[in-house]
C-alpha cells in the first residue's frame, strides 16, 4: 500500500470522525431544543457526551498522526482544526 493510500485513509477518517461529532453536537442541540430532553436524557448525557466526543477525536488524531507523519502540513492543520471543533 503506497503513503497516498494511507494518507486518504487517515485523512478521510479524520474527516469522518469530525462530521460525526458534528452531528452528535447538532441532534444534541435538536433534543434540547424541542423540550424531548427528558426523554432522551440518558443517551445524550452531557458528561457520556463529552467522553464520547474526546475518545472519537483523540482517536482519530493519533490516527493520522500515525500514517500521516510525513506530511507536517496536513497534521498541524488536521489538530489545529479538531481544536477548533472541540472548542
Amino acid at each position: 500500500m503506497s503513503k497516498r493510500k494511507f494518507y486518504k485513509i487517515s485523512f478521510s477518517f479524520f474527516s469522518f470522525s469530525v462530521f460525526i461529532c458534528l452531528l452528535l453536537v447538532f441532534s444534541y442541540m435538536v433534543v434540547w431544543v424541542n423540550g424531548a430532553y427528558r426523554i432522551f436524557f440518558l443517551l445524550f448525557r452531557y458528561e457520556y457526551f463529552k467522553k464520547m466526543m474526546f475518545f472519537l477525536l483523540g482517536g482519530a488524531i493519533i490516527f493520522y498522526l500515525l500514517f500521516a507523519y510525513r506530511s507536517i502540513y496536513f497534521t498541524i492543520y488536521g489538530t489545529s482544526s479538531s481544536l477548533l471543533v472541540i472548542l
